[in-house]
């Protein structure tokens, strides 16, 4: 008795909790508060019904019991009508006398008691009439709108198809939705309610005798929330717990006003010492209508692994509520494998390589300890033994072919400045080690990252000579704002609309969305060819992963020279190309069966205690106007490094794999042992020379390479792009004087007429933008390489015999000589 009354004193200061106060709402806004539908139980009264079911009870009689259920759970506010047919022959039915749509108070609620329990079962079965006579009824009383309860034991004997009346009805603009109830129902009458369960968009149930008649009609009204939570076992100390709820509203006829949920810890509180927001708002949910919410929770870094546990609470002022509770176990910060699951953690426990592609996210950029040869300042590739594949898997195991700086095309094409000679697709093969799998960041660099964080890092108020210096011959300064992202957040840095809205990132995306899909399962051949898969026995799983989020998802903070507006602006930025990764992912899988999947936790890796902002917790190098500007701008050779993750952070993304790899989206074994073809990638060969400005069509082939000659005033940097097929193919650093930009061309470009752009910004802002004009010749055909291959064999064969028969000549002149002597 006293934990009863313990419980029902929690639940009392937990409701008090939720409407006590304005509380933040989910982002997405609720939907108005409109009256709902009326509900109308259409119930079929035909002679069959007076049959027994399977139990042996009457199936009338469960039907009136199931009736008076659903009357009971619906709330006083509810118009409610109940109609039965048929009533005589063909005709349709009508209301029970009196019942014709009515507030469901006390008394109605008394009378219906009674006229249910009244019902006889006789005559036939004309659900098509019955719902077209019920549709028009109460269209006569002014609803334009309704939700219908259609309970019926047999198929339909007269008045057509029900379900072309259902679709008519729906065709005439009245909003009907049916819920429909098969009652020990199968065939061709099931077919048909399922049908207009289906047309209507409701749901249909089939129920086997009156027992579950009367739980299933309660269930469609009941006054409830459901509550589903997405919630790791595991969790990485100092790491970030995702506990995902989605709260649906039970009732498919009514209304559930003013959802408001909240979570706490009930134990082990200590290591999850901050719950933001503890109490939120999801606004109304109509009938069978869901939201969602993922609370991002910072964990403490633990010296023993222990659990906690968790309790969600949903309330509304409907009345209906509901609760979930689970558990967490914290474990220490570095233990990957007690959290790691699926097929990723039999990668983890097995042996084998793991390979790294992409750019300076996969390589390790920011981490430090970088690998020989790519940690001077030419080549720059900054591939770390600290990046997040190899604090996961370990470092002798990782193969990092990531270079910083990399777009899409350098996976399958060398990258001038710093991988001359190779692309990483050819310096894997060259290494000729089969992977069990691989990891990808790859879409940065083609959207222009690095060029929105050095237009955000610039101060964000500057000096800039006024009109009025004309007027009094001096000087005259005024302070421009020079914010980034206007269009996107105002100056509190409250979002500007959910999608993000600056039209040339939007355009870039829209670009690499088309070319994104094909890296990817080109990528994923490469890996799969036939001899690696035969060695290990299945396909590798390719792993595209998200690109986190640095700056701290709370409205009105900055940090260094990033002001409010700029924050909202750049996580908007990045959420905007994580969801073009994973619709990108989506369309590279929905052909081929290839095991490519994307982890979408690492875009939460940082939040909300391990960000650009969080000082020494940062995951992130930094960039104050010192050390950020400074660097960028002095030529400080760790100037690539600034707005990347540090060590810290790498372990961040690492353990935010390691919980994905048990979520549901991760693979839970090995699977598929299809033999890929590798794709083609360009080789290191003699470029043909352009020189910049030039107004000279250039005639090539898709795999060639160019060697633009461009003379530079003052050091700066350079950007290569295709704009006839949108692709981002470079870019580096350029010292002053006369300079070459190696430009290879992809593998894939269609022919006919296209357009070089390469875009140079010097150290003081001025951009110079060259183009040139290109004609790509079209492929031979197949055909006429076979030709030329039976050419080439019939000339070889005929070079045989005509030296075969010319030494056979000379034998035979050298036999005669010496018969002769003879």
């Amino acid at each position: 008795m006293r934990a009863f009354a313990a419980a029902a004193a929690l639940l009392i200061v937990t409701t008090c909790a939720l409407f006590g106060a304005p509380l933040p709402a989910v982002s997405a806004a609720p939907p108005e508060a409109t009256a709902d539908a009326p509900v109308l139980v259409l119930l079929d009264t035909s002679g069959s019904m007076a049959d027994s079911d399977s139990a042996g009870v009457h199936k009338l009689d469960s039907a009136k019991r199931s009736v008076l259920g659903i009357v009971q759970e619906l709330s006083s506010k509810a118009t409610v009508g109940v109609w039965t047919y048929p009533s005589s022959s063909c005709n349709g039915g009508g209301y029970l006398p009196g019942l014709d749509m009515r507030q469901l108070d006390a008394g109605l609620r008394t009378r219906l008691t009674a006229d249910v329990l009244a019902l006889r079962a006789d005559g036939s079965t004309p659900t098509g009439p019955a719902l077209r006579a019920a549709a028009d009824a109460l269209k006569g009383k002014g609803f334009r709108s309704a939700t219908i309860v259609l309970v019926s034991d047999g198929e339909s004997t007269c008045g057509g198809d029900p379900c072309k009346v259902a679709e008519q009805i729906k065709a005439e603009g009245f909003n009907l939705t049916v819920q429909g109830v098969g009652f020990e129902l199968s065939g061709k009458g099931r077919e048909e309610i399922e049908c207009i369960a289906k047309t209507t968009n409701g749901r249909y149930f089939s129920v086997a005798n009156g027992q579950e008649l009367i739980d299933t009609l309660a269930t469609i009204a009941k006054h409830d929330l459901h509550l589903t939570v997405q919630a790791p076992k595991k969790v990485i100390g100092g790491g970030v717990a995702n506990i995902e709820v989605v709260v649906r509203n039970a009732s498919l006829t009514e209304s559930v006003r003013d959802v408001r949920i909240s979570l706490a810890f009930t134990q082990g509180g200590q290591m999850f010492p901050k719950v933001a927001p503890p109490v939120l708002r999801m606004g109304n949910l109509p009938p069978g209508g869901s939201a969602k919410y993922t609370w991002h929770l910072p964990v403490a870094t633990v010296a023993t692994p222990g659990p906690a546990q968790y309790r969600i609470v949903a309330a509304s002022t409907s009345g209906a509520n509901g609760r979930a509770t689970g558990e967490v176990t914290v474990v220490k910060s570095d233990a990957f494998k007690d959290v790691v699951a699926g097929q990723l953690g039999s990668i983890l426990n097995g042996n084998g390589n793991i390979g790294v592609f992409g750019d300076s996210y996969a390589a390790g950029e920011g981490a430090g300890n970088y690998l020989p040869g790519t940690d001077s300042f030419h080549p720059r590739c900054h591939r770390s033994d600290f990046t997040h594949v190899a604090q996961l898997f370990g470092a002798d195991r990782t193969r990092n072919f990531a270079c910083s700086g990399a777009v899409q095309h350098h996976l399958f094409a060398p990258f001038p400045g710093r991988m001359e000679t190779t692309s990483q697709v050819e310096e894997m093969s060259r290494a000729d080690v089969a992977l069990n799998a691989a990891f990808l960041s790859i879409g940065g660099n083609d959207m222009g990252f690095g060029d929105i964080v050095t237009r955000c890092l610039l101060p964000n108020r500057i000096p800039e000579p006024s009109l009025l210096s004309i007027v009094v011959g001096a000087p005259v300064w005024k302070i421009v704002d020079n914010e980034c992202g206007h269009e996107d957040a105002d100056a509190r840095g409250e979002p500007i609309g959910e999608d993000l809205a600056d039209r040339a990132i939007t355009e870039r995306l829209s670009a690499i969305r088309g070319q994104l899909p094909g890296t990817y399962t080109s990528l994923y051949d490469a890996v799969n060819v036939g001899r690696y898969v035969s060695e290990r026995g299945y396909e590798a799983p390719l792993f595209v992963l998200a690109y986190p989020k640095v700056f701290p998802e709370v409205v009105g903070i900055g940090c260094g020279e990033f002001a409010p507006r700029e924050v909202t602006f750049a996580n908007k930025v990045v959420a905007a190309l994580n969801k073009t990764l994973a619709e990108s992912v989506d369309a590279a899988t929905e052909t081929g069966d290839r095991k490519i999947y994307f982890v979408d936790a690492v875009e939460q890796s940082m939040q909300p205690s391990n960000t650009l902002c969080d000082a020494q917790r940062s995951g992130i190098v930094g960039v104050g106007l010192a050390e950020g500007a400074g660097k960028k701008f002095f030529a400080d050779e760790l100037a690539q490094e600034l707005v990347h993750p540090n060590k810290h952070g790498y372990a961040r993304i690492a353990g935010a794999i390691a919980s994905w790899s048990s979520g549901p989206t991760a693979p839970v074994a090995a699977s598929g042992q299809t033999a890929r073809q590798s794709p083609r990638v360009a080789d290191a060969q003699t470029c043909d020379p352009v020189v910049l400005p030039t107004d000279q069509n250039v005639g090539t082939d898709a795999d060639a390479c160019l060697t633009a000659q461009v003379d530079v005033s003052e050091r700066s940097t350079y950007r290569t792009e295709m704009h006839s097929v949108p692709v981002a193919l470079g870019g580096g650093v350029l010292d002053a004087g006369t300079q070459q930009i190696r430009v290879d061309l992809p593998t894939s470009l269609p022919a006919g007429r296209h357009t070089l752009q390469v875009a140079i910004v010097s150290e003081a802002g001025v951009v110079t933008h060259y183009a040139v004009q290109l004609s790509v010749a079209e492929p031979l055909p197949s055909w006429w390489w076979l030709i030329a291959a039976g050419s080439a064999a019939l000339l070889v064969a005929a070079l045989g015999l005509t030296m075969r028969a010319g030494l056979l000549a000379r034998r035979d002149r050298r036999s005669r000589a010496i018969d002769d002597k003879s």
